[in-house]
């Protein structure tokens, strides 16, 4: 879905991902990708959602969520630990990639 909603708010803004105009026209584009959903399919969409707060995204989501985001969210949690409690926090992680291959930090 993300795919197809940058796709639309590409077509009809303009937007690259990872311009401005992207982040500042993103909800715009998921109400009209939303709006644009069969019964079935938003019925599907929120069994899907439900699923995941329940137990976890499948391992390539997770995997692609890692690879984009994993250092940034570690980094963040550090500096905040630094801010809030003067703590130094070290971090030693290891994930499966979307093959299924182990991945260590280096």
């Amino acid at each position: 879905q993300k795919e197809e909603i940058q796709k639309v708010i590409e077509e009809e803004h303009g937007a690259k991902p990872g311009d401005q105009d992207m982040i500042a026209k993103y909800q715009w584009g998921v109400n009209k990708v939303m709006g644009g959903l069969t019964q079935e399919e938003m019925k599907e969409a929120e069994r899907l959602a439900e699923e995941w707060r329940k137990e976890k995204p499948p391992a390539k989501v997770q995997a692609k969520t890692t690879s984009q985001k994993g250092e940034k969210y570690l980094r963040e949690f550090a500096e905040e630990m630094w801010r809030q409690c003067g703590m130094r926090v070290a971090v030693l992680t290891a994930w499966k990639d979307g093959s299924g291959q182990t991945m260590t930090t280096q």
